[in-house]
């Protein structure tokens, strides 16, 4: 009953048989000091991180028959940790879509509400997780990909820095269009005890020796458990400057305000920080991913059926870049300055001297990050800030204004720094009835991009009542024990 359940969210792929026999003949007679961290705990994997002998469609219907030949080297990492990986879910369609949906296994539907999306690309991973499932995930993270289904599914998530955990043999539907940032692979779990216990397991010499590209800076246990530092200092935003991006909802708003009374309330030090101008993030951040100006993408698609999630985006790549530049200026104009600074980074390099030009400003763009980070009063121990402006979107109903809010994850997978997702607390009646009492005064103040958002939420007002809502941790590279606050 519960495996057709879950099939009914569309986050099932395919399920691998041996783990029963493998968890038989996990050595239950075992001394409890000889056996792994993860030992017994039942794993799913996003599909792109292959098991052998198991399929990877990548969401793809023209990847339909590609089967692993090999297990990548997390697979066997979590196996030597005592973990039995027992199932693969469904992603979105090459990784590229924040609705995990794809015509392969169908419609992903929000376990928390089936009128929603749950976000993507690992959508999959965060149903399971969240309908207990499964009780430890891994998905993998570019922009998003990870944190963005954990907040919309009410989990909790890890992306570490990028190799933190070894993505050796992680299987991606691209063979050359990136600069940065990179794929990371990541946890994802219900409480963040597991992740916590997950990373012990992972960040251990034991595992570094498996792969020798990994940072080899084991768990330190004493930062988790707060013996090192007493107070931390910590720096929060709610949204960017300006009206480039969405404004937060109530909800998500106070779910950073919870954050920030509770950690001051545990003596900590808490600051406001000011993040970077979100069209410099979009900009920067879609000509990095995109550098080839979408050849790759169109590739990819050439032949494939899309998902309605998926066309204006392919369709975009697809066109002459002289064309994407004209039409950008047209973007700009009706619909703000995100979307303008989106279409510029898709039009992406044109020469060699414009690539090498982009891995410049990049340099600067995290130099500069570095310098806030930084301040006159001594570096910042964490940064808390929301996953995304809004809970989970309704179904087939993005606004194209919600594009731009892609902000919030991909400021961190520039600047390559660890993002835990923790969940806070539920949508009130209070949080939507200010939201609504919000739509006038955008309208007032002719923020078309505004009012599109607040609508979204005022069409499902009910459905929204209750909504899970997360917010984000950020610390510096490679010390994400801190998250444990």
């Amino acid at each position: 009953m519960q495996a057709l359940m879950l099939e009914a969210h569309g986050c099932l792929a395919e399920p691998i048989n041996e783990a029963y026999g493998r968890a038989l003949n996990q050595g239950w007679l075992d001394e409890a000091e000889t056996r792994g961290k993860l030992w017994g705990i039942p794993v799913s994997l996003k599909e792109s991180l292959p098991i052998r002998e198991h399929d990877i469609t990548l969401g793809l219907v023209s990847r339909i028959g590609s089967v692993a030949t090999a297990d990548c080297l997390l697979v066997e990492m979590l196996r030597k940790a005592g973990a039995v990986p027992f199932m693969t879910s469904s992603m979105a369609p090459a990784g590229m879509s924040i609705d995990s949906s794809n015509l392969i296994y169908g419609k992903q539907v929000n376990p928390l509400n089936t009128t929603r999306i749950s976000g993507g690309s690992s959508g999959g991973e965060a149903i399971l997780v969240a309908k207990r499932g499964s009780m430890l995930g891994f998905g993998t993270d570019s922009a998003g990909s990870l944190r963005i289904p954990a907040a919309f599914c009410g989990v909790s998530a890890l992306k570490p820095t990028f190799e933190r955990l070894s993505t050796v043999g992680i299987v991606s539907a691209f063979q050359a269009s990136s600069l940065n940032p990179k794929t990371c692979v990541g946890p994802i779990a219900r409480e963040v005890g597991l992740l916590v216990r997950t990373m012990e397991a992972l960040c251990a010499p034991s595992m570094f020796a498996m792969d020798p590209t990994v940072m080899p800076i084991p768990f330190n246990k004493e930062a988790f458990e707060g013996t090192l530092k007493q107070r931390l200092r910590v720096g929060y935003f709610t949204a960017f400057s300006g009206k480039s991006v969405p404004e937060p909802v109530p909800a998500v708003v106070r779910a950073v305000d919870l954050a920030v009374r509770t950690l001051q309330a545990n003596g900590h030090h808490v600051e406001a920080f000011t993040p970077p101008d979100p069209t410099t993030i979009l900009e920067l951040g879609f000509r990095v991913m995109n550098v080839d100006g979408g050849a790759e993408v169109s590739r990819i698609f050439q032949d494939e059926p899309l998902t309605k999630s998926m066309r204006l985006f392919v369709y975009y790549c697809q066109l002459p870049r002289i064309i994407k530049r004209a039409f950008t200026y047209i973007a700009q104009y009706l619909y703000g300055p995100a979307l303008g600074a989106i279409g510029r980074g898709l039009c992406g390099c044109a020469s060699v001297t414009s690539a090498a030009k982009t891995i410049y400003e990049l340099k600067q763009f995290r130099e500069k990050f570095l310098q806030s980070w930084n301040s006159e009063e001594g570096p910042f121990d964490v940064i808390i800030c929301p996953v995304t402006s809004f809970p989970a979107l309704p179904m087939d109903a993005a606004s194209i204004y919600t594009n731009g809010c892609v902000a919030y994850t991909l400021l961190f997978s520039l600047v390559n720094l660890p993002v835990g997702v923790i969940r806070t607390h539920s949508v009130s009646v209070d949080d939507l009835g200010t939201a609504l009492r919000n739509i006038e005064r955008f309208e007032a103040e002719g923020d078309k991009m505004n009012a599109s958002v607040a609508r979204l939420q005022k069409d499902t007002a009910r459905e929204t009542c209750g909504f899970t809502h997360c917010h984000s941790s950020k610390n510096m590279s490679y010390a994400k024990e801190i998250f444990k606050f």
